[in-house]
């Protein structure tokens, strides 16, 4: 069960002794639009905990020091007096950097930032290099109702404007009912009022959520009106998830709408276990049918196993059989794929698809091996390149396109596509030759 209690102010002696350089300076003040957002203390966490719903805290999961983040991927909460989360970053040392894999689907922002009130909770988005910037489609600030106690009751989408908008999801409400026992009722609807699922492909609606002993999401249901399980067309009704104490998401567990094992939702399997390394970070997974015996997931793959470099970014990621052997992929014809990054660890050099032995194969349904990626001298990308085997230009087979050129202006946006194909003529996306971007004077891109 969830404990309802608001979360305890720190000392503010206990929190000046957490500072560290990483937080101080231009990074130790308050945005904007927020002044009362000023962060005191930070903490450095290899991972946000996962979560289901944005009803949850913001946690991190296995915690390292300041000295180990200055040269490992991260994320960085910055707590203000009252030991409140007012700004998350996702950074390579104190450089913020767009969340890779070992990213968390909070967001795609480089940086959040929180604005903590009294019945109202807002929160805005910039990127790496503190633009700000719109998340899934036309968001640019979500706004948390809270009640009395400060926890959360509702949650709506809101673009540059101000105008209530629906996310990239489709939805453009949350509502949380916290019930006696300490489970929470949560609904999602889209712009007309309609319900909406939990997110594109999950086809739960309304549900329950309870929760463990360290407040992680130990059971989430899928109910009608009157709170009876309705199992969905993905043969499922519950998830059933397990956690360490830590916060570290080991396995779920799928049930239909009898509270039998079932193969439902996405990937088609009774019950998923994660494994990681070390570092905190996944390095793998594998499944499970309701009768406990190994199965292949809807991909057709029964393991997936990945490496990371020293800095945390990805290295590798292969397919596995039911033996543990490497296994291709029956419809992209590789078996895994192979990164490269630059000195700094920042940049995306490439990604190549890979066969059983590690050998360069093509992607077969796109018609290229690797794609290549140049950065200028700040670090801006530049130009992607799709290469087959041998290093040539070609053009994908799913939309012809083998370059694609970008510019950005002095603040580092975006402000102008352009596609090619192998042998330099442009090619048209959506019926555009040339894709251009417009800033507006506070700096959100114009719609």
């Amino acid at each position: 069960m969830i404990s309802l209690r608001p979360l305890a102010p720190l000392a503010l002696g206990a929190a000046l002794s957490l500072l560290s350089p990483l937080a101080m300076g231009a990074q130790a003040t308050a945005p904007t639009w927020c002044p009362q957002a000023t962060p005191i203390w930070s903490e450095y966490w290899v991972h946000l905990a996962f979560a289901e719903s944005p009803f949850e805290e913001i946690r991190g999961t296995t915690r390292i020091t300041a000295s180990e983040a200055a040269t490992r991927n991260h994320y960085r909460l910055d707590r203000d007096r009252e030991g409140r989360v007012v700004r998350v970053t996702f950074a390579l040392g104190d450089t913020p950097r767009i969340p890779n894999h070992t990213g968390n689907a909070l967001s795609e922002a480089p940086i959040v930032e929180v604005c903590p009130g009294t019945l109202l909770e807002r929160r805005r988005f910039r990127d790496a290099h503190g633009n700000p910037i719109l998340i899934r489609g036309n968001v640019a600030e979500e706004r948390y109702t809270l009640d009395s106690l400060g926890y959360r009751r509702a949650l709506t989408f809101h673009d540059p404007d101000g105008v209530a908008v629906e996310n990239g999801w489709g939805i453009a409400r949350y509502t949380w009912e916290i019930q006696k026992d300490g489970a929470v009722i949560e609904e999602r609807f889209d712009a007309a009022g309609r319900p909406a699922e939990i997110r594109p492909g999950f086809p739960f609606f309304r549900i329950r959520l309870s929760f463990g002993a360290n407040g992680w999401i130990a059971l989430m249901e899928n109910i009608d009106s009157a709170g009876r399980l309705v199992e969905n067309d993905l043969d499922a009704a519950q998830d059933k998830l397990e956690y360490r104490a830590s916060g570290q998401m080991l396995a779920w567990n799928v049930y239909d709408g009898a509270e039998r094992r079932s193969e439902g939702n996405g990937p088609r399997v009774a019950r998923g276990i994660r494994e990681f390394d070390p570092f905190g970070y996944e390095a793998g997974e594998w499944y499970l049918d309701r009768n406990g015996q190994r199965i292949a997931n809807a991909y057709g793959f029964f393991r997936s196993r990945a490496t990371f470099d020293e800095f945390g970014n990805m290295l590798s990621r292969f397919n596995h059989d039911s033996t543990g052997a490497r296994l291709p992929n029956a419809r992209t014809g590789y078996a895994g794929y192979v990164y490269r990054w630059d000195a700094t660890g920042l940049h995306e050099l490439e990604v190549g698809f890979r066969g059983i032995d590690g050998e360069p194969v093509d992607h077969r349904q796109r018609g290229y091996h690797r794609r290549v990626n140049r950065h200028d001298a700040a670090g801006d990308l530049v130009e992607t390149r799709f290469e087959d085997i041998a290093g040539r230009l070609v053009n994908r087979t799913d939309n012809g396109i083998a370059r694609i050129v970008y510019r950005h202006d002095e603040r580092h946006r975006l402000v102008e596509t352009r596609w090619y194909d192998a042998a330099g003529a442009a090619v048209a996306v959506n019926g555009e030759m040339v894709r251009r971007v417009e800033y507006r004077p506070d700096g959100y891109p114009v719609r």
